[in-house]
């Protein structure tokens, strides 16, 4: 576990579990952001596999074991299951749009040119990743990114040799109730997210520019996912990627692609 500098009770029950259980450590650093503490628990995991999970959701009580048994049947350097959002009222999917056709039936594929429609997954918390895929295609994501899950995740998937998903249910992801502090997609229309998605685009549009055979995969993610979140039509938003592409930018801190 890292510890992003909680200021609740978070880190007292780490170092209970740390005493308790001789496979379990806690990291605990200043706070730098959930992309540079992911990407920190990734360098120094031990494991065949990893997985990713945010601090305030839930993972269900079979949730890995099934990812783990997929992963192991197939192979699998990623493997996929479903989630669902966790409300006051209870589990919900209604605030989902495509992303249940992807989890829908259990499949496994070598290419994304297989499944194209795995896009619509951008999330990193659904799923184990084998840890030695992961360090050499130097995947992990940006720091300082709100949106920092879907390069990262998109990226994965481009450079996977096999992907598995399952329909069963593996995490809840929770919706934050009113009087506390509301989580990033849920202050989707403030200025400042807004901005943050635009810069996620620009990341993805970039990073396979010199790819030609990647070009369908990044209109894809880049401009049909974007524009169902922006609500802005096609023909605009890739206009304004072509834009991006003519205007130098600063060098990113993601690393190229294997």
């Amino acid at each position: 576990a890292i510890d992003d500098a909680s200021t609740d009770d978070s880190l007292a029950i780490c170092r209970e579990y740390e005493a308790a259980h001789p496979n379990f450590r806690c990291i605990s650093k200043a706070n730098e952001g959930g992309a540079v503490s992911g990407n920190l628990g990734v360098s120094l995991a031990r494991g065949e596999y990893v997985a990713l999970v945010d601090s305030d959701d839930l993972v269900t009580p079979a949730g890995y074991r099934l990812l783990m048994e997929q992963a192991l049947r197939t192979g699998a350097d990623i493997t996929v299951g479903r989630a669902a959002r966790l409300t006051a009222r209870g589990l919900s999917s209604v605030a989902f749009l495509y992303e249940p056709y992807v989890w829908s039936r259990r499949q496994a594929f070598d290419s994304v040119d297989q499944f194209p429609d795995l896009h619509h997954d951008g999330f990193y918390w659904n799923k184990v990743f084998r840890t030695a895929f992961l360090r050499q295609h130097g995947l992990g994501m940006e720091p300082g990114l709100l949106y920092a899950d879907r390069p990262f995740v998109h990226r994965a998937y481009w450079c996977s040799r096999r992907t598995a998903v399952i329909p069963e249910l593996v995490y809840l992801w929770r919706v934050r109730g009113e009087g506390l502090s509301r989580s990033i997609t849920q202050n989707i229309r403030q200025c400042d997210n807004f901005l943050d998605r635009m810069r996620s685009v620009r990341i993805e549009w970039e990073q396979y520019r010199d790819l030609p055979e990647a070009h369908a995969w990044r209109d894809a993610i880049a401009v049909r996912r974007h524009r169902r979140a922006l609500r802005m039509p096609g023909t605009t938003l890739r206009r304004a990627m072509s834009a991006v592409e003519r205007t130098p930018q600063r060098s990113s801190s993601l690393t190229s692609i294997s």
